[in-house]
């Protein structure tokens, strides 16, 4: 395997990003891409460019706060799971999500998820029950 000469063509797009993180918060990368090919001239800014561009454009934007949320919920699940009325405060945050989720699959609305959205709305009613016992 041959080794690379140079930085790859994400960290390239990435350190644009850096330098000019006004860049990440617009719509078009006219720009990105200009500044791309007056640096590589000999590099045609096509599909794969554009997909490498995309790729970390998207990874800068989304950082740390990725991990920081899945921490936050794993956290409040144990806390709420360590409380005296552990199964409740547990249950409460399943039903949270079973609810989102039925949410979601509603807003689908495709008449092939019924079956999905008919469990869900059961699964979500028999935690209520569980909750309230």
């Amino acid at each position: 395997m041959a080794k690379r000469k140079g930085p790859s063509m994400q960290g390239i797009f990435k350190q644009y990003f850096r330098d000019h993180p006004e860049w990440l918060a617009t719509r078009t990368n006219e720009a990105v891409i200009a500044q791309f090919s007056k640096d590589h001239p000999k590099i045609k800014p096509d599909q794969r460019v554009k997909q490498a561009m995309f790729n970390a454009k998207n990874h800068m934007k989304k950082g740390k706060k990725g991990k920081r949320g899945r921490r936050r919920k794993v956290a409040e699940i144990t806390a709420a799971m360590k409380s005296p009325h552990a199964s409740s405060g547990a249950l409460q945050i399943l039903e949270n999500h079973v609810d989102d989720c039925l949410a979601m699959a509603r807003a689908v609305g495709q008449e092939s998820i019924r079956d999905v959205v008919n469990h869900l709305h059961r699964a979500r009613n028999m935690l209520v029950l569980k909750i309230e016992a």
